[in-house]
């Protein structure tokens, strides 16, 4: 069963590089240049995992996870 994530990064080339690589590892994914728009779309989709970045403006990604734990029944690893 392929995993669905959700890389989170302000950094265009970031995400296209991670993007790249774990669409090689077998990983479906979707991604987001910011934290908004990281969470609205998981207010519409199932996610197996989050990876965000930790610096963004306005929502980092500590507060991105504390939000998305707040709405969402979700486990930290």
């Amino acid at each position: 069963m392929t995993k669905l994530l959700i890389v989170v990064d302000d950094e265009r080339a970031i995400l296209k590089l991670l993007k790249w690589r774990l669409e090689m590892a077998g990983y479906q994914l979707d991604n987001a240049l910011s934290a908004n728009k990281a969470l609205e779309k998981i207010q519409t989709g199932i996610f197996d995992l989050v990876l965000t970045d930790i610096r963004m403006p306005t929502i980092d990604g500590l507060n991105l996870i504390e939000t998305i734990k707040q709405h969402k029944a979700i486990y930290l690893v």
